[in-house]
């Protein structure tokens, strides 16, 4: 009987290990493809991929208890492959997984897992993209930040219309993919992931990544930062803040910005999460199906 048990428990952490490195690798090359094209929204496309990929997983379950269970456990390993890799980012890509697959295993346990559960689930799943980075920076600014929204879209209120309308075709994109995927053929959609997962492992990859002083650095002189930079900059003035004023607020934001992104790519930081996080049994039966993932994945280089 205790035989029988072991069995069926390494059999569910093999399924687990499957789909965890599925989702990994798939995520890897439309990242990958997305960073060295320079193209905007890449995290919009990994979200819909991630939805996608944990629809097309659930077929193999049959309640919607188990099915919540693996959402969650693929999510979870996978966001812990992104953590624990070496090099790139790692905090915001390991949130925004793991957060996602919560969002979408709500919609899950809610409405079982037909039609109806899986298309809520995308539509509570779809918004994570928008909403992270918001808090990212409301971290970094403060109150400041939610000041600027009201006084930017009091001035600007067409902008943020266009925002709210890409937020909900974003929604109902996200809604739709459930329906999709019933009109493709299994036998189409594995053949595709089988070519995207060869795209992922051509060669044995190099440690390529900057240190993370480095990269910290690095990520303040990303666009998207610089923009949000001049833009409180703009507030700052346009609502009455002194030169003085101006100029702490700013250098506030630049150390506080240049702790977040070093936390998150130092190696150290992630391996004492990680020793905390193994004194829990779930945590660290998760940690032990990612590192088989892991493994897996060399295999395959």
């Amino acid at each position: 009987m205790a035989a029988s048990i072991a069995f069926e428990c390494m059999n569910k952490d093999a399924n687990i290990v499957d789909k965890s490195v599925k989702l990994s690798l798939v995520e890897l090359v439309i990242g990958s493809s997305m960073h060295a094209l320079h193209l905007p929204f890449g995290g919009q496309l990994l979200s819909l991929n991630q939805g996608f990929m944990l629809s097309r997983f659930l077929k193999d379950f049959d309640s919607r208890i188990a099915a919540s269970k693996m959402i969650m456990e693929v999510s979870s390993v996978a966001s812990l492959m992104k953590a624990l890799a070496p090099v790139g980012k790692k905090l915001g890509p390991m949130i925004s997984i793991s957060t996602q697959g919560f969002l979408y295993m709500l919609g899950i346990l809610a409405f079982g897992r037909n039609l109806l559960g899986q298309m809520v689930g995308m539509v509570l799943l779809s918004p994570w993209a928008f909403i992270q980075p918001l808090v990212t920076y409301y971290i970094i600014y403060g109150h400041d930040l939610t000041s600027a929204l009201k006084y930017f879209s009091d001035k600007h209120e067409s902008i943020f219309h266009i925002l709210y309308y890409v937020i909900a075709f974003k929604a109902l994109l996200a809604a739709l993919i459930p329906l999709v995927i019933r009109f493709v053929s299994e036998e189409k959609i594995q053949l595709l992931e089988n070519k995207i997962e060869k795209m992922a492992v051509p060669k044995k990859r190099k440690n390529t990544g900057h240190s993370p002083v480095r990269a910290a650095l690095n990520e303040l002189f990303r666009p998207m930062f610089i923009i949000s930079i001049l833009l409180m900059v703009s507030f700052f003035v346009f609502s009455g803040e002194s030169a003085i004023e101006i100029f702490w607020k700013i250098m506030r934001a630049f150390a506080i910005a240049f702790l977040i992104f070093y936390l998150a790519r130092n190696p150290y930081v992630h391996s004492l999460f990680a020793r905390l996080a193994l004194k829990n049994k779930l945590a660290a039966r998760l940690y032990e199906i990612e590192t088989s993932a892991a493994a897996k994945i060399e295999k395959l280089n």
